[in-house]
Order: structure tokens, then C-alpha cells, then sequence
């Protein structure tokens, strides 16, 4: 199994890739690092929290949204 550093990572890389459709942002830092916006800043949106808890998790866990009705 890949540590979950590396597939953090491969997530993050995918993040990037489809920054502008998911309407995300990726700044790189004086220090060498790098902030993903999922939607502080950036619009974000449904997929792009579905991708960042997939982020948050390694890829450990699947998430994913539905329509359902509420009471009142």
C-alpha cells in the first residue's frame, strides 16, 4: 500500500489539474509550499468538496450527495 503522504498527494496533483473546473485555487508559497482554495476564496462547489474530503482522507473513503426531501 502507498503511503498516504504519496496518495494525498496524487490527489492534490489531480486537484490542480482540474482546478478551473472545479473552481478551486492553487497558490504556491514563498516557503515552497502550496494552499489549495476549495472555497474560502474560489467558488468551489458540490464536486469540489467531494474532492477535498476525498483529499482529507487519503483517498481512504468515498463521499458522495443526494437529493432527498426534508420534513417542515
Amino acid at each position: 500500500m502507498d503511503s498516504l503522504n504519496r496518495m494525498a498527494t496524487e490527489i492534490a496533483d489531480e486537484a490542480i489539474d482540474f482546478a478551473e473546473e472545479l473552481g478551486i485555487e492553487a497558490y504556491d508559497l514563498d516557503n515552497g509550499g502550496r494552499v489549495l482554495d476549495f472555497g474560502v476564496e474560489a467558488p468551489g462547489g458540490i464536486e469540489a468538496g467531494l474532492l477535498c474530503t476525498e483529499l482529507q482522507t487519503a483517498g481512504l473513503a468515498t463521499v458522495s450527495t443526494r437529493m432527498d426531501d426534508l420534513a417542515g
